[in-house]
């Protein structure tokens, strides 16, 4: 495909985008075939990686990159519920460290 930039109204590609996905294939209006459409959506997902910052040519380093931040979610998750329980066992405590002051305090009045 050359460099001239095919433009489909939003009812256009709504139209192709249903034609495909009923017939399972990719359609072809506009001289789109199986192999502009993947040239578009390579180039298009590029481009939105390339703008977050993420290099996409190197895809066995962007699977790593995903994977630790896959990691880090995780371990953040772990932390907050960690934090929750830890807090929850010191009120915990205090509470019943409270209530053993008061009791001895009863006791030996």
């Amino acid at each position: 495909m050359d460099d001239d930039k095919v433009i489909l109204s939003r009812g256009e590609l709504r139209a192709l985008i249903r034609e495909a996905i009923a017939e399972g294939v990719p359609a072809a209006p506009h001289g789109l075939n199986h192999a502009a459409v993947e040239q578009i959506v390579r180039r298009t997902v590029g481009e939105m990686l390339s703008g977050m910052g993420v290099d996409h040519g190197d895809p066995l380093s962007l699977q790593k990159d995903f994977a630790r931040l896959r990691e880090w979610r995780a371990a953040s998750e772990q932390i907050k519920s960690k934090g929750i329980v830890t807090v929850f066992m010191v009120a915990l405590t205090g509470a019943v460290g409270a209530l053993v002051v008061g009791l001895r305090h009863m006791w030996s009045a």
